[in-house]
């Protein structure tokens, strides 16, 4: 028996959403031939002619499951595969879930307000027992609030966040107000709530 030779061809100007069959053979010397198993390969169809939830592609056998929300494009290979583009708010296989920095409002996915300087830079929308509107999921340390924008006690907004308060000693202070490490203990004094008072 002689050894194979192989040969690759490159097939070229095929139509974009048609279906191929592609067929081999062997032909030996002496005139006999032994056939492969019949092959089919589907072309992709153009974006642009493919209507957004239509899973009648071909046959059927190829559905696009992306979500119509998050989609940009769907896109059916030969390889009977489903790729999803998905806009940039969106992320997943199926284009389902919010990307980072984007939070879930209905069926769309919106720009979160929450800052990575004070956050984690994650949102929640609210429940419908809470309210309305948005709110950070967890606020870094010295924040709070919905959208952790306030400072926590012992903490002062400087920049972009907030940071700790350096004061040296309150008695300190009450004896030397004029003292450089005291300006921060009148800023906790202020900023405190203030204290309840045991009545006698």
């Amino acid at each position: 028996m002689l050894p194979a030779v192989i040969q690759s061809k490159l097939v070229t100007r095929l139509r974009e959403g048609t279906e191929y069959a592609v067929v081999l053979s062997a032909v030996y010397p002496n005139v006999q031939t032994a056939s492969a198993p019949k092959l089919t390969v589907r072309t992709a169809l153009p974006v642009a002619e493919l209507p957004v939830g239509d899973d009648s592609y071909l046959d059927n056998k190829i559905q696009c499951n992306c979500s119509e929300e998050g989609m940009v494009a769907c896109t059916r290979s030969a390889l009977q595969d489903v790729a999803c583009s998905c806009f940039p708010s969106y992320a997943g296989r199926w284009c389902e879930s919010c990307a980072s920095g984007y939070f879930r409002v209905g069926k769309r996915c919106a720009a979160c307000p929450c800052s990575n300087a004070t956050s984690t830079g994650e949102c929640e929308a609210a429940s419908a027992e809470g309210g309305e509107g948005v709110s950070c999921r967890a606020c870094l340390p010295g924040h709070r609030g919905t959208l952790c924008s306030a400072c926590a006690a012992g903490y002062h907004w400087k920049g972009d966040r907030c940071e700790p308060i350096s004061c040296l000693s309150f008695a300190l202070c009450a004896r030397e107000p004029d003292n450089p490490g005291c300006r921060d203990c009148h800023l906790v004094q202020n900023s405190l709530p203030p204290v309840a008072q045991k009545s006698s």
